[in-house]
């Protein structure tokens, strides 16, 4: 969730790269996502697109469980926003596998 919400915040407004502080994280530090209702950044992301702010909130809610197992999927949460599903079918006719080898031709060079 941290991930997608950060791409898709920079995907919309890349300057939010440029305000962070020069570390190794994306748009959220540990305390943007141990206090998200003190947090800058959240704060920020709510005045943005309608998608921004319905992933922020998911943030949120996501930062205030205790319990991992009470967490959505993010395709749940991506569906439920754009009534899109994810979802792979394997094709009913795999592509065959060539299991003969390739010639190998060696180059003119080496052939003397």
């Amino acid at each position: 969730m941290v991930i997608y919400l950060s791409l898709l915040v920079l995907s919309e407004n890349p300057n939010y790269w440029q305000q962070i502080q020069p570390e190794e994280r994306l748009l959220f530090s540990e305390k943007d996502l141990i206090k998200p209702n003190s947090s800058k950044i959240f704060k920020e992301l709510k005045n943005l697109s309608p998608e921004i702010v319905y992933f922020t909130q998911e943030l949120e809610k996501f930062c205030q469980q205790s319990n991992i197992e009470n967490l959505q999927p993010l395709e749940n949460l991506v569906n439920n926003y754009t009534g899109a599903k994810w979802s792979f079918v394997p094709p009913t006719n795999p592509i065959p596998i060539v299991t003969s080898p390739v010639p190998v031709v060696n180059p003119a060079f080496l052939t003397n």
